[in-house]
C-alpha cells in the first residue's frame, strides 16, 4: 500500500511503500455522531489517551510530522485524524491545520514542477486527502494555501465517469483518492460529487471489497481485494448522506470486511501488506465498528493493543520512554524494545503504525486488575509460569521477583503467561503489576526430590473391608495423584503436608501396590503394597 507523503511519483520526490496505509481519513472530532459508531462505556479509554499523547509529542515546531526526509504533510493529516478520534488535544491539531496551510506545504503535497519543462503535474490521491482535511478546518471553496483546491479536483475529476486522474505524466491515482474525492466533492457541493460517488461504489466487487486500483469500468474481473482500499472506502462512505445504494454497499462491505479478520483479531493489508499489521487493523477495526459491528472491533483493539508500549516501571527497555506508541507488528515491536527508536526511519515506522494503529484502541477492553492463579510450585533452578488472570486484554504485566523483571501480554481471555527462573531452593515471592498500576502477589515454592512417607491402616486386610491411607512429606497446597486399582484419585496436601484417602479392598486375592505421586510425579513419590486376603 503506498503512502502518498509527497507527490507520488514525481521526479526527486520519493513514493513510500508498505510500513503503512493509504492516506489520513480525516475523521469527526470526538463526540461527533457517527454511522454505527460503538458504545464506548464499557471500554478502556487508557490506550487510545496513551497513543494520542505519544503522538502529541511527535510535532516538531513547526507543527508537523517530520519524516525522515523532512516535513511530512501526509503523516501530519494522519496524526491530525487521530487526535480527533481520541478527543482533546485541540492545540496540537491547530497547530497541524495552520502549518499545512502556510507556505508551500499544501502544493508541495498534490503537485509537482518539473523546472525544466515548467510544467506542474496535480495528484489526485493527495489532493482528495487535502480537500477533506481543508473543509475539516473551515475551508469553504476558495483558496487555501495559495491555490483553489475545490477548482483542482473538479479538474482531476472526469466529468462523465467521475474517476479521478493525476493532471499529466504516470497516473497514481487509485480507490483511496476516489473515496475521498467523493467526500470531499460532496462537502463542497459540486458538480461532479454524484458521478465521483457513482464511480466510488461501483468499484466496489459483488464479494465486498474493493481493490486499490481505480478503473472507469468499475470492479472487473482483474480487481484484485485489498482491505485498506476497502476499509478506506468504508469510512469515507459511512459519512455521506445515507442513500439506499450507499447503505446496499456499506452491508456488503462490512460481510467482506468481518470475514477477513484473523482469529486473534488482526487483519492484512493490501498484497505488499498482507501479513498481520496494526496499521490495516486499525483501520479495518475502525470501519467494522461505525458499521457497529463491536465485536470486531473490539477483536481488533486487542491485537492493536498488543502491539502497544504501555509497560509498567519496572519492566525497563529501550521504548520505555515511548509509552504509548505502536509497533507495525510483532517483530517491529521486539526490534524497538532492544533498540530503540533512534534510527529516523524505525521512528517514522512507529508513528505512521501509531497514528493508524490507534484509531481502533476506543474499542480496547477493560480489566478487572491482575489475579495470580500459579499454583505456586517449580523445580529448582526451573523455569516456571505466572499465570495472571483479570488483565485487560492486550494489556502489558510486569512480573518482578529475586533477579527478574519480566513483561508479559495478555491474550483475548485477559490471561498473560510470564515464563520466570525459580531460585536453587525456599520460597520467591513476586509481584506483578499491569499498564494501569492495578497489583496482584505470587509466590513460588521450590519442591526438592522426595520419597514420600506412605502408611496403610492394614498390611493384609480382607476383601472388600475398607483401608486407609495416609501420606505425609507434601508441600502445603501441593496437588497429588493417587493410583489404586487402576484408578486415578486427585487430592491435595493440607497445611500439615498430609494426604489421606480411605477405599474398600477388592474381592480378589493379591497383592495391590498404592503408588502416591506429588507436583512433580518423576521425582516427588512414593508407593505402599497391601495384601488381600480371604
Amino acid at each position: 500500500m503506498t503512502i502518498f507523503s509527497a507527490a507520488p511519483g514525481a521526479p526527486g520526490r520519493r513514493r513510500l511503500r508498505g510500513v503503512a496505509t493509504a492516506a489520513a481519513l480525516v475523521l469527526p472530532l470526538a463526540g461527533t455522531a457517527l454511522v454505527g459508531a460503538p458504545a464506548q462505556a464499557a471500554n478502556d479509554p487508557k490506550p487510545l489517551a496513551g497513543a494520542a499523547d505519544w503522538v502529541a509529542g511527535q510535532l516538531s515546531s513547526g507543527g508537523l510530522m517530520v519524516g525522515p526526509y523532512g516535513n511530512d504533510v501526509g503523516l501530519s493529516i494522519d496524526a491530525f485524524d487521530a487526535l480527533g478520534v481520541a478527543g482533546g488535544h485541540a492545540p496540537q491539531r491547530t497547530a497541524i491545520a495552520n502549518a499545512v496551510a502556510s507556505g508551500t506545504n499544501a502544493t508541495d503535497y498534490y503537485s509537482y514542477t518539473d523546472s525544466s519543462t515548467n510544467t506542474t503535474t496535480y495528484y489526485a490521491n493527495s489532493l482528495a486527502k487535502l480537500l477533506v482535511f481543508a473543509q475539516a478546518n473551515g475551508y469553504t471553496n476558495g483558496t487555501y494555501g495559495g491555490q483553489n483546491i475545490l477548482t483542482r479536483m473538479n479538474d482531476l475529476t472526469d466529468n462523465t465517469t467521475g474517476v479521478v486522474a493525476d493532471s499529466s505524466g504516470d497516473n497514481y491515482a487509485s480507490t483511496i483518492g476516489q473515496a475521498y474525492a467523493a467526500r470531499g466533492l460532496t462537502n463542497a457541493g459540486s458538480s461532479e460529487a454524484s458521478a465521483a460517488v457513482n464511480a466510488l461504489l461501483n468499484q466496489e466487487c459483488t464479494a465486498g471489497y474493493f481493490s486499490l486500483s481505480l478503473s472507469a469500468a468499475g470492479c472487473t474481473a482483474s480487481s484484485t481485494a485489498d482491505t485498506d482500499a476497502t476499509s478506506i472506502a468504508v469510512i469515507q462512505l459511512s459519512q455521506l448522506a445515507a442513500t439506499p445504494a450507499i447503505t446496499a454497499k456499506l452491508n456488503t462491505a462490512k460481510t467482506w470486511l468481518a470475514s477477513q479478520q484473523k482469529s486473534d483479531g488482526s487483519f492484512g493489508g493490501g498484497t505488499s501488506t498482507a501479513a498481520s499489521n496494526a496499521n490495516s487493523t486499525g483501520l479495518a477495526g475502525y470501519a467494522l465498528g461505525l458499521l457497529g459491528d463491536t465485536a470486531a472491533a473490539q477483536k481488533a483493539a486487542v491485537y492493536v493493543r498488543s502491539l502497544q508500549v504501555h509497560q509498567p516501571a519496572a519492566c525497563t527497555d529501550a521504548l520505555s520512554n515511548a509509552q504509548g506508541t505502536v509497533g507495525y507488528d510483532a517483530a517491529t515491536l521486539s526490534t524497538g524494545r532492544y533498540n530503540g527508536l533512534g534510527n529516523a526511519t524505525v521512528l517514522d515506522k512507529f508513528r505512521r503504525a501509531t497514528t493508524q494503529g490507534m484509531l481502533v484502541l476506543g474499542n480496547a477492553p477493560t480489566g478487572t486488575g491482575p489475579v495470580s492463579t500459579t499454583d505456586g510450585f517449580a523445580r529448582p533452578k526451573a523455569a516456571t509460569t505466572i499465570s495472571v488472570s483479570g488483565v485487560a486484554p492486550g494489556d502489558s504485566v510486569c512480573v518482578t521477583g529475586p533477579g527478574t523483571a519480566k513483561l508479559g501480554t495478555a491474550g483475548a481471555s485477559g490471561t498473560a503467561d510470564v515464563s520466570v527462573t525459580a531460585p536453587k531452593s525456599g520460597t520467591a515471592s513476586y509481584t506483578i503489576v499491569d499498564s494501569q498500576g492495578r497489583s496482584a502477589a505470587a509466590s513460588v515454592q521450590v519442591l526438592q526430590n522426595a520419597k514420600f512417607k506412605t502408611y496403610v491402616s492394614h498390611k493384609r486386610i480382607k476383601r472388600g473391608a475398607r483401608q486407609y491411607l495416609a501420606v505425609k512429606g507434601f508441600a502445603t497446597g501441593e496437588p497429588v495423584r493417587i493410583k489404586v486399582y487402576g484408578t486415578t484419585i486427585n487430592r491435595v496436601a493440607n497445611a500439615q503436608g498430609k494426604v489421606s484417602l480411605s477405599f474398600k479392598a477388592g474381592k480378589r486375592v493379591r497383592k495391590v501396590t498404592v503408588k502416591v505421586f506429588g507436583r512433580f510425579g518423576g521425582v516427588r513419590k512414593g508407593a505402599i503394597t497391601f495384601k488381600v486376603v480371604r
